[in-house]
């Protein structure tokens, strides 16, 4: 099997949309009309020892990296804290304050 090297892309294109697959650590695929599929530029990225290099890299990719970051960072951080688990533990503490008032309740209406 083939795998590719870093800073490699493959660019497919069908009347305006464009489809590219570009690879850094990992395949990043993007699809895009507004560039030139044809370009290239370069970005710099930090190897494993530490020291920078600078890599070529589709436009259409190292525009979205400058103008999409804050997003992504979004999109990182609530992978880290699933809604689903506030979502769970909103509803048992619900179910428990309502559990504590039916309680409190029927105790009362019983005096």
């Amino acid at each position: 099997m083939y795998t590719p090297t870093r800073g490699e892309s493959v660019t497919v294109q069908s009347d305006n949309v464009c489809a590219t697959a570009w690879m850094d650590t990992k395949v990043v695929m993007a699809m895009y009309t507004a560039c030139d599929p044809t370009e290239s530029s370069s970005v710099m990225r930090r190897k494993k020892d530490g020291t920078r290099a600078s890599i070529t890299c589709p436009v259409a990719i190292k525009i979205y990296n400058e103008k999409m970051g804050g997003v992504d960072r979004g999109d990182q951080l609530r992978g880290y804290y699933h809604v689903i688990n506030i979502s769970i533990t909103f509803c048992l503490m619900w179910l428990s304050q309502m559990v504590s008032s039916s309680t409190a309740m029927v105790i009362q209406v019983q005096n």
